[in-house]
């Protein structure tokens, strides 16, 4: 079956925009795939080159590798939405030591979970809490990290986060 390129191009803009789910290990690999599919099944790879290509030129890697601030907000489009920046390690929860305090919400854990800096990347992990946390409706294991790459809502008890990277 002989793939059109036009086609393919599609879904490498359609990727590019949906990239940022992934690691950056895996988009590089998707991309060079595709760019190397696109290159396959054209009439000229030379005028591809020019006029597809080049509308999704290579990440900077040396950008992929700096960390990157990172902040959440806590009830998003709500009266009671509040942004609070991150720290290395920032804890959250109903009790009064965490970074976070979360008040008004009996389903949170004194202790609920951490956003942690790993290296150039971000984590979450759950303390063990009563009654979980859930990452984009994934249910965490409990003390297991789970990587962020931007945008994911974590919830905490009946509590919605959204995790942000700052450009």
């Amino acid at each position: 079956m002989i793939a059109d390129p036009a086609i393919l191009s599609r879904k490498l803009e359609r990727f590019e925009r949906e990239a940022w789910r992934c690691s950056p290990a895996w988009a590089k690999r998707v991309r060079e795939h595709l760019r190397a599919q696109i290159r396959l099944h054209a009439e000229d790879p030379l005028d591809l080159d020019d006029d597809v290509l080049e509308l999704f030129p290579e990440p900077d890697v040396e950008a992929l590798d700096t960390p990157r601030n990172a902040y959440i907000v806590v009830s998003e489009g709500t009266e009671e939405e509040v942004v609070a920046p991150l720290t290395d390690v920032t804890s959250l929860g109903r009790g009064g030591q965490n970074d976070l305090t979360l008040r008004g919400d009996t389903k949170i854990s004194r202790y609920h979970c951490q956003i942690v800096r790993l290296d150039a990347s971000w984590a979450v992990i759950d303390l063990k809490s009563a009654n979980g946390t859930l990452v984009n409706g994934e249910m965490l294991e409990p003390d297991l990290p789970r990587r962020l790459y931007g945008g994911e809502e974590l919830i905490l008890g009946n509590t919605f986060v959204r995790f942000r990277l700052r450009d």
